[in-house]
């Protein structure tokens, strides 16, 4: 529980950290009841006084936020600037039509888990108040079955998103309008073989997930793949990661892009095309009259 610090005023946790960003919990760890199979994502305070309160993820989220805010502005801070988010729900995905906890949202890959959603719409239906709306997932399903590539699996990231704008901004405040967090991602190669530029094209394309369909934060979780320690040297998706930072920063017009190939997708703006081949097979693209040649699983960057 964060206190308020004589020492330190106009700091949070103090200084030299000054956090201004909470993620609340995580994965909701604790929540899950076995009786019911599924998560205790509400607002019932349970049994306060009990050794196992038993209470909702939201009744606790909206505590931990309240508290937030109030040592902010205690400490001198305004409240505003300390950003509070949840639930951190894990947005799992079933392959097996038979799985009773699927939902209607499905594409592919699979379909969403109904109790992850209900989580989501539960946190922005009853919450006190919150900044940003924080959850994780990768492109594997929770039954380890695959029903498609890994790249049309990553899919899953924007349809989760979409699903969450689709809900009625009057019965669930903040959908439409709140900055939604990957707090963790994951997007592997379903295959076993260890390959450096397959696997960067695999989280590039994810990156371009997040950025088609709006996201405002997306934390990798446990990679070493950008950054390779021994000898320290940057892996192939560190380039990537670099080249979408430099020529699509935050804020950049995006323009429409197609391709007569579904091996090939692009990001482009004003300036720049990123080209992503998602296959084993060399292409030759043509990028308004330019030939660009393109190995297996090459990324490039292009100057309009």
């Amino acid at each position: 529980m964060v206190t308020p610090c004589a020492k330190n005023r106009g700091t949070l946790y103090g200084a030299p950290y000054n956090v201004r960003y909470f993620q609340v919990w995580n994965e909701l760890k604790g929540y899950y009841n076995p009786i019911t199979n599924n998560w205790d994502g509400g607002k019932s305070q349970g049994d306060p006084t009990g050794d196992n309160a038993r209470h909702g993820y939201t009744y606790m989220y909206n505590q931990v936020y309240t508290t937030l805010k109030q040592v902010a502005q205690g400490q001198g801070i305004d409240p505003p600037q300390v950003k509070v988010g949840g639930p951190y729900v894990v947005m799992d995905s079933w392959a097996s039509t038979n799985a009773p906890d699927r939902s209607n949202v499905k594409d592919q890959y699979g379909a969403l888990d109904r109790r992850s959603l209900n989580v989501v719409a539960t946190w922005l239906a009853e919450k006190l108040g919150g900044d940003f709306l924080t959850i994780d997932g990768g492109n594997v399903n929770k039954d380890q079955t695959n029903l498609t590539d890994p790249f049309t699996a990553t899919e899953k990231f924007a349809d989760v998103v979409q699903w969450i704008r689709s809900l009625d901004p009057h019965t669930y405040p903040g959908a439409t309008t709140l900055p939604i967090w990957w707090a963790e991602w994951y997007a592997i190669p379903f295959a076993t073989e260890n390959n450096p530029d397959y696997n960067n094209a695999l989280k590039t394309y994810t990156l371009l997930q997040f950025i088609n369909s709006g996201v405002s934060v997306a934390l990798a979780w446990g990679y070493d793949d950008l950054w390779y320690t021994n000898p320290a040297t940057p892996g192939p998706w560190y380039g990537s990661a670099k080249a979408i930072k430099e020529h699509f920063p935050a804020g950049t017009p995006l323009y429409k892009t197609s391709s007569t190939s579904q091996d090939i997708v692009a990001l482009a703006s004003k300036s720049s095309v990123l080209i992503i081949n998602k296959s084993l097979l060399p292409h030759v693209v043509d990028v308004k009259g330019k030939h660009i040649p393109l190995r297996s699983f090459q990324i490039v960057v292009v100057n309009r």
